[in-house]
């Protein structure tokens, strides 16, 4: 049975298969990262915690955001599932270079690679 909400930072689609999230605001800082966790946390199960994060909103991502993407990645592969981040801008890609996230977490540029990457 699909699963939809909206919250004033996050947007969640979830049906049987995998989960798409997507911030609905250009900062992502220590708030918008307890939304995040609390509802993926709430529809994981439903989804079979197979989660891609829709960044393309995002413009700036705090480091309190970095350690709830690796958790939230911990998290779906500690429930069997995968967890991908697609939509990403130059700055954010640079940012995950730079502290080498990108090579921990998957990141792509596409809805339908992030989905094919989880599913």
């Amino acid at each position: 049975m699909p699963m939809s909400g909206e919250s004033e930072y996050l947007s969640v689609e979830c049906d049987e298969q995998f989960m798409i999230a997507r911030f609905t605001c250009p900062k992502v800082l220590e708030r918008e990262c307890e939304v995040l966790q609390s509802e993926i946390n709430s529809k994981g199960d439903a989804c079979g915690w197979r989660i891609a994060l829709d960044l393309s909103e995002v413009l700036l991502l705090a480091s309190v955001g970095l350690g709830t993407l690796l958790q939230l990645q911990n998290a779906a592969k500690g429930k069997g599932g995968q967890f991908a981040l697609f939509g990403a801008n130059d700055d954010l890609m640079g940012l995950f270079k730079m502290t080498r996230l990108h090579k921990i977490l998957p990141v792509v540029k596409t809805r339908e690679q992030a989905i094919k990457a989880i599913t």
